[in-house]
């Protein structure tokens, strides 16, 4: 009896390790998809849209958004991004939205949060401000942040 509890607890255990270890690395394919998504989308936000010191701080950004672990620490980048982005460059309603948004994003935690707030991010960025291309990028773009959430 005391081997077959032990054998019935040890293939629990091993259950619950691998759904555990599967949803880390779904959460980690989520961030991945994301950083690419957070890339792709500055990566087409025009040098006039952003703020002069961008050029500066840019090959930093790339860095730490390929480095992100954690969905809380693309929060920031995408934070930082939005902060280079001049008024100029997004809807005249983000300003009634923004500090929501910052406030939300300075709460992201979860992949679904962060790809909400990049969402969001995108949809009140002027077309004025992003490349030409970015029409034909916006859909499949659009594909990979509801995926990775």
């Amino acid at each position: 009896m005391t081997r077959w509890i032990l054998a019935v607890f040890s293939a629990a255990l091993i259950l619950v390790t691998a759904t555990i270890g599967g949803r880390d690395a779904h959460a980690q394919d989520s961030v991945s998809q994301l950083a690419r998504a957070i890339l792709s989308f500055e990566e087409n936000v025009t040098w006039e849209s952003v703020s002069g010191d961008w050029r500066g701080k840019r090959n930093g950004w790339i860095s730490t958004v390929r480095s992100a672990e954690t969905p809380a620490q693309l929060a920031r980048q995408v934070l930082a991004l939005e902060e280079a982005m001049g008024w100029d460059s997004v809807e005249p309603a983000w300003r009634n939205r923004r500090d929501g948004w910052v406030a939300d994003m300075q709460a992201a935690r979860s992949p679904a949060a962060v790809g909400r707030g990049l969402l969001e991010l995108e949809e009140n960025t002027l077309w004025s401000a992003v490349a030409k291309e970015w029409r034909q990028l916006r859909d499949p773009w659009i594909a990979l942040v509801r995926a990775a959430r």
